[in-house]
């Protein structure tokens, strides 16, 4: 039975070490990022682009799908590999994951990029009752800025957004912003999770060739 990747739920990896919301400084060089636009052939490309960034290999050993409310598959391509990469920890904070849906011949049709709060941070905010304030905000924005930087280097490179719903006023349920675009080589789809009474945020952004 394939587990499907579900579209409100978190998922979280790892405990990397954040103070204040300030990522620890490590001893391993870090190579630069690169755009999320970037769109490998094959999973073997993928992986040493991976290595390069002293990414962990995280795949699930179970068979994972991408649900249609994300990737439509017009074309209806098997899927039937996944890889699923944690990143060092990013400038801002943010525990960042990416994941790749291949094909049996390994070519590589869709890209799941997803930049959760950490752990620690979330259990640290918990421990404080209601949280403290400034960390809250600090946690908050860090996640609105890095949607707006998103939303604004994909229209840069792609063009106008086709949908823009940015909803507010959640307090207790979980909301949902969804940006998509349909481009002449690409289409993105980026979506946050929030609610705005915490800090529970996640953003997704899904890539795939037109």
């Amino acid at each position: 039975m394939p587990h499907f990747l579900k579209i409100i739920t978190p998922v979280v990896i790892g405990s990397l070490i954040l103070t204040g919301y300030k990522s620890v400084k490590t001893t391993v060089p870090r190579q630069e990022e690169p755009s999320v636009t970037t769109f490998p052939a094959t999973l073997t490309e993928v992986a040493a682009m991976e290595q390069k960034l002293y990414s962990q290999d995280v795949s699930y050993s179970f068979m994972v799908k991408v649900g249609e409310n994300l990737y439509p598959n017009k074309l209806h391509f098997d899927l039937t590999k996944t890889k699923r990469y944690l990143r060092t920890i990013t400038r801002e904070g943010m525990e960042h994951t990416v994941e790749c849906f291949a094909t049996a011949d390994d070519s590589v049709r869709v890209i799941l990029h997803e930049w959760s709060v950490p752990k620690n941070v979330t259990t640290q905010l918990s421990n404080t009752g209601s949280g403290d304030p400034a960390s809250q905000t600090k946690v908050v924005n860090v996640f609105n800025n890095k949607f707006t930087s998103l939303d604004s280097s994909l229209t840069r490179l792609i063009g106008k957004p086709t949908v823009r719903d940015i909803k507010t006023g959640f307090q207790k349920e979980i909301g949902r912003d969804d940006v998509k675009w349909t481009g002449n080589q690409l289409n993105a789809y980026l979506l946050m999770f929030k609610r705005d009474n915490d800090v529970y945020r996640q953003i997704r952004l899904i890539v795939y060739p037109k």
